[in-house]
């Protein structure tokens, strides 16, 4: 009933939205589509991951491409795909601004910060003067966070800091909970970056990094939930809290691993390296340095390699070990040629120069390299400082250009978006109307069809018992024949308090699997006294199985009485029934094997009894098998055959 709601639910929205949307376009034109395209996106969960730009344009599919790569870091795809979709059409200049602002992504990926920022900022002034669509919010949002990072990295702490919050409020337009939590992880690294020893700073930075924790943790993301505790290790170790970052380094670890991420699980024991030094346990940092070069170099991470090298050498420094130092330190300058990592260079200089000052060595042409790095580092960061400036002074001069055209249209708008509430607010009273008609009407006809099958559920288990006190009541008349009077006593009280608790469970439907198994003990202690040395009985219950489970009435009873009556009686004497519960394969399966005669011998006995017992149960199962997911299957078997004989019953209760 509930599924066939929702499923009623989804499809007047999606009616609603289709009219709606139609009313829109006939009223507003192409961008109020837009406009409305976004509105109904919101409700999805996440569809930054969904996203797809609803055009029949090849130009446009090859954007959709270009867009999905950039978003897994894939640039060289994204790049192709990008080229291949100007050149198919390059007169969309909502296209091109798209293309233009992937572009900058695509070179920040590859360290070009400059050109980067300023292909983002082309591409925000472009989407800052559009109407608010879908496409609009989206490369906004994702934009913004990308001239964030650029910033965060050429060291423009504050305005990175602006660009991430304003990120936020595109994000927050469709709901992206995973990228907001995203851009808290970048401020707070911002924080951390500004100044390590300002305190306050200090504490923006780690609250930052624990709302985006806590809220990967909501949405459970195990990935971006590990990335924030080594984050967070990081953080503690730079502020010297080293048994606060081992904490959270060690829940890294163990995420890294049971997610079998190598890159992690190689960054997790460099970072335990880190710490160890931190609390000069040289030997122990000195093992951890080493299993992370060994994972780096299987994984073929360069750039963390270097790294682990620097560090090594650095512990070496400490122990007065300067040979090793240095052979450590060489690996970490060449390796950070090679990838143009001009500040681990720059540190790895001033610590070779160190180095080798301890070794009374000539360190002229190595200082000279590290002053002639310093300046040039130094240039570039006032070069970018310039080029910021440029580029804020022009977006702030476009903005005043626009705003005078937006307030023209937002009378226009308002306008439009009146009357577009007005038709939508008659129409959804409508489709509520009858939507809840629909819902109480379905409502009450399963309400009706839940009570025909109770009814005949009882019906048929009223059957049952009657069944039961015929066969309980006949076995009393052969013990009172055959005179045995205190064994008939015996008997009677044992029956009537047997017969007393089935008429007292004849109301229910269902008991517990635990008051079954009861019931069928006390049914078997009185065929005993009928029976001395007819036979014997094992009950076997597996420790696993949950025997408060619900079950229908006489579920293993019916069976055990078969069992006794037309297998077991006929027996003079080693008559065996042993009864079996256990949990198999998602379900608990209860087998009742004799080794009695058989089913074919039985058949040809002339035996008292209405022999409705196994037509009643298979009807109980059929009803509730209709009502409910915990399906009952029965099977009976004839054993005889291969040396076997008796008879098997066995019912599978599936969970």
């Amino acid at each position: 009933m509930l599924i066939f709601v929702q499923i009623m639910n989804a499809f007047l929205r999606i009616i609603f939205s289709f009219i709606f949307l139609l009313i829109s376009y006939l009223l507003s034109g192409q961008s109020s589509v837009n406009e409305c395209f976004l509105k109904y996106t919101t409700d999805r969960k996440n569809p930054l991951n969904k996203y797809i730009f609803e055009k029949s344009e090849s130009a446009w599919k090859k954007n959709d491409s270009a867009v999905l790569y950039v978003l897994e870091n894939n640039t060289n795809n994204a790049l192709h795909f990008i080229n291949e979709s100007e050149q198919l059409n390059s007169n969309d200049t909502l296209l091109r601004y798209l293309n233009l602002g992937l572009k900058g992504i695509i070179f920040y990926r590859k360290d070009n910060y400059k050109k980067s920022l300023k292909l983002l900022n082309k591409s925000i002034n472009f989407f800052n003067t559009q109407k608010k669509t879908f496409i609009k919010v989206f490369s906004l949002a994702l934009f913004y966070q990308f001239k964030g990072r650029n910033l965060s990295d050429m060291g423009f702490f504050s305005s990175a800091v602006n660009s991430y919050l304003t990120s936020n409020i595109y994000f927050n337009d469709f709901d992206s909970k995973s990228k907001i939590y995203e851009n808290y992880k970048f401020i707070g690294r911002v924080y951390q970056k500004n100044n390590v020893n300002n305190k306050h700073i200090n504490a923006f930075a780690e609250e930052n990094y624990k709302i985006a924790l806590k809220g990967f943790k909501s949405l459970r993301k195990d990935d971006e939930v590990a990335w924030m505790y080594l984050v967070l290790s990081d953080f503690y170790t730079s502020q010297n809290k080293t048994k606060t970052a081992l904490r959270y380094q060690d829940s890294c670890f163990v995420s890294a691993k049971k997610m079998r991420n190598k890159e992690l699980i190689a960054i997790s024991l460099n970072n335990f390296g880190e710490i160890f030094m931190k609390e000069n346990k040289l030997s122990l940092a000195n093992r951890y340095f080493m299993k992370a070069i060994k994972r780096y170099k299987k994984i073929r991470n360069v750039k963390n390699l270097q790294v682990s090298y620097y560090n090594l050498s650095e512990l070496n420094y400490k122990r007065i070990k300067f040979s090793v130092a240095e052979l450590f330190i060489d690996s970490a300058i060449y390796s950070a040629v090679e990838t143009a990592n001009n500040t681990l260079l720059l540190k790895s200089y001033l610590l070779k120069k160190n180095i080798l000052e301890k070794e009374q060595k000539n360190v002229t042409n190595l200082f000279n390299e590290y002053i002639i790095l310093s300046d040039k580092m130094k240039e570039e960061q006032q070069s970018n400082m310039i080029f910021f400036y440029q580029e804020y002074f022009q977006s702030q001069k476009l903005k005043e250009k626009n705003t005078n055209l937006q307030l023209v249209n937002k009378k226009q708008t308002n306008r439009l978006n009146l009357t577009i509430v007005i038709s939508g607010i008659v129409f959804l009273i409508f489709i509520l109307s009858i939507a809840i008609f629909q819902f109480f009407r379905k409502k009450k006809e399963a309400k009706l069809n839940e009570k025909l099958q109770r009814l005949h559920m009882q019906s048929v288990q009223a059957q049952l018992y009657p069944h039961l006190l015929f066969n309980i009541i006949s076995a009393a008349g052969s013990v009172i024949f055959k005179e045995k009077r205190e064994v008939a006593y015996d008997f009677l009280v044992k029956m009537s308090q047997l017969m007393r608790k089935a008429l007292e469970d004849s109301k229910k439907l269902y008991k517990t699997l635990e008051q079954e198994i009861e019931f069928v003990k006390n049914y078997l202690e009185i065929q005993k006294i009928r029976f001395p040395e007819r036979f014997i009985y094992h009950i076997y219950i597996d420790k696993t199985v949950d025997l408060s489970i619900q079950v229908p009435q006489m579920i293993i009873q019916t069976y055990v009485e078969n069992a006794v009556k037309y297998g077991l009686e006929p027996l003079k004497k080693g008559g065996i029934l042993r009864i079996k519960i256990s949990n198999e394969l998602n379900s608990i399966t209860i087998s009742v094997e004799d080794n009695g005669i058989g089913i074919e011998a039985a058949k040809k006995l002339s035996r008292s009894g209405t022999g409705n017992g196994l037509k009643i149960m298979n009807e109980i199962y059929a009803v509730h098998n209709k009502k409910n997911k915990n399906q009952i299957v029965f099977n009976l078997i004839d054993l005889y055959g291969d040396g076997k004989k008796g008879t098997l019953s066995r019912i599978q209760i599936k969970q």
